[in-house]
């Protein structure tokens, strides 16, 4: 959520935090600054809500490196990703989300499912849903574990018959699941950013597990803990190190004791290669920046090489080919002006 979320981490050794509270913004501003914020989030959404008015709503973003973790509260809103904003941007994730509070009502592959307090609700931001809250006395809340489809180590078909499915998470693993999520909220602001890689993998494999379980696949329906593990660190890797146009398939590879075509093994699993996912996530920040107002004096070459193109032209190609425009076309004071943003992308 980029310009409009901003950093609460303690001191550079806590773990990075980003936070946006409407509350702090004037009564008219609240909701246009919310849906400004989901619309450059990482898998945005369009959003509508009958509280224009008297908008409140709390986001907070732990970053754990490749998994990210919001905690949402919010009033009745109905947020809708389409397929328009999924060519727009794709990170490929799943999300997992437990309910702390109110009514959260999924409408996603074709199934309609009505969480409450203490359940587990997964689904693709990869395929359109809508999310309809309904708040009471109290906000309608959350935790979403934001996790990479490569690193859970499961086939769209097979983990399809989880997508919008009610899932328990008061007992059993998913209550396991639950408990780790609400216990790190809780205890975020006493851990350090050199937690956050573990974490993350302890997550994964918290939620690698579940899905195991309720599909009844067993043991081997998850990665070996070694592999999995090691894909985890790679797009952690990947992820921090966007920016280094040296970032290329032999040096991952060297930093992590694997060989090259381990290392392409690991992505061919998961119907990807290596290059395509360091493209796509590289097109993905720079696109999201170019469309930030906060950004709109950067130039575009400054913006590519910030997010490791080693040249305007090369940027260029790589942008129109993945989105069908070029880059300037993208920028704040271009949108609106007959050009659509939703078109593309087509990595």
């Amino acid at each position: 959520m980029h310009s409009l979320l901003t950093s609460s981490a303690p001191d550079a050794r806590g773990l990075l935090i980003t936070v946006l509270d409407t509350q702090d913004l004037a009564a008219g501003d609240r909701f246009a600054a919310f849906n400004e914020a989901a619309a450059r989030s990482v898998a945005p959404t369009s959003n509508s809500t009958g509280h224009r008015d008297d908008f409140h709503a709390t986001v907070r973003v732990a970053d754990l490196g490749a998994v990210q973790l919001p905690t949402l509260a919010l009033p009745a809103v109905r947020a809708r990703r389409t397929a328009a904003l999924i060519r727009r941007s794709d990170p490929e994730m799943y999300h997992v989300a437990v309910i702390t509070g109110g009514r959260h009502c999924f409408d996603h592959e074709g199934r309609q499912v009505s969480a409450n307090q203490g359940d587990l609700v997964l689904y693709d931001t990869s395929r359109p849903y809508t999310v309809h809250t309904h708040a009471a006395a109290e906000p309608a809340s959350c935790i979403i574990a934001q996790i990479p489809r490569a690193a859970l180590g499961l086939r769209p078909e097979q983990i399809a018959p989880l997508l919008a499915a009610p899932l328990s998470g008061t007992v059993g693993i998913g209550g396991l699941l639950a408990q780790f999520l609400t216990g790190f909220v809780a205890t975020a602001g006493t851990l350090r950013r050199s937690d956050a890689p573990n974490l993350g993998m302890v997550l994964v494999d918290l939620v690698a597990t579940l899905t195991a379980h309720e599909l009844d696949h067993g043991p081997s329906a998850v990665p070996a803990p070694s592999r999995q593990v090691l894909l985890l660190r790679i797009l952690n890797h990947i992820q921090v190190n966007l920016g280094d146009p040296d970032l290329h398939p032999s040096r991952i590879a060297a930093t992590h004791q694997v060989s090259v075509r381990y290392l392409h093994k690991l992505f061919e699993d998961h119907e990807t290669t290596v290059s395509a996912w360091i493209r796509g996530q590289r097109l993905s920040q720079a696109r999201r920046d170019l469309a930030d107002p906060a950004l709109r004096g950067q130039p575009v070459h400054v913006i590519a090489a910030r997010w490791g193109f080693s040249s305007a032209s090369q940027f260029t190609r790589a942008f129109r080919a993945a989105f069908g425009h070029p880059p300037g076309e993208g920028r704040p004071d271009r949108l609106g002006a007959g050009h659509n943003p939703s078109a593309g992308p087509r990595v």
